[in-house]
């Protein structure tokens, strides 16, 4: 079996309902790089939801993920903060809860608020963790305005500071800006101490 026709295999078995048979592309790094973007989440969230196979462009899935959200929609999903030696949300269990959604027919509508608000909880509490620290929003994924007002919502009941997108973009530029700030933060930390 080629390429193409292994594919194809795959895809017929995910829509008839056998997630078991991404197992083995899953055993395959080559297939299935691990990743810490955000994006991606998106991407595997809208082809269970929306049942996306391929995207014509970067952030087309989150796009009709966004899209699809049904506001009147209630609930969430559970996402907890993994804090083993670096704390990181852990969207496991996420996404069993989604797939049970589904099989027992919530609509994308429903899913996608869902996922929406279990994305900004679960973000909220990781911030909410150090509550002194102000929180800027960046990164493409921040380009979801229900995401974002969700956030915003969030932050509104609290005292710690969010920066929201503006004259710096919340996409790859964004993150950028956030790095020189950090350098720059690292570079004076070091002058510092080299004068004393």
């Amino acid at each position: 079996m080629n390429r193409s026709e292994w594919r194809q295999a795959a895809r017929r078995r995910f829509r008839d309902g056998d997630p078991q048979s991404l197992l083995p592309v899953l055993r395959r790094p080559r297939l299935s790089p691990r990743t810490s973007s955000a994006g991606r989440l998106f991407d595997g969230v809208a082809a269970i939801v929306l049942g996306i196979e391929h995207s014509e462009f970067e952030g087309q899935p989150a796009m009709l993920l966004e899209a699809a959200c049904a506001a009147s929609a209630h609930g969430a999903y559970d996402c907890p903060i993994n804090s083993d030696t670096v704390k990181q949300l852990d969207w496991r269990r996420l996404v069993r809860q989604l797939l049970q959604d589904k099989s027992l027919g919530a609509t994308p509508g429903e899913m996608a608020m869902r996922f929406h608000r279990s994305l900004a909880d679960a973000l909220f509490a990781f911030c909410s963790a150090n509550r002194s620290t102000p929180v800027v929003l960046g990164g493409g994924v921040f380009q979801n305005r229900i995401l974002v007002e969700l956030l915003t919502e969030r932050f509104a009941r609290v005292n710690q500071p969010l920066g929201l997108p503006g004259m710096i973009p919340p996409n790859d530029g964004g993150l950028a800006a956030g790095q020189l700030a950090i350098a720059a933060a690292q570079l004076r930390k070091e002058a510092h101490h080299a004068c004393a």
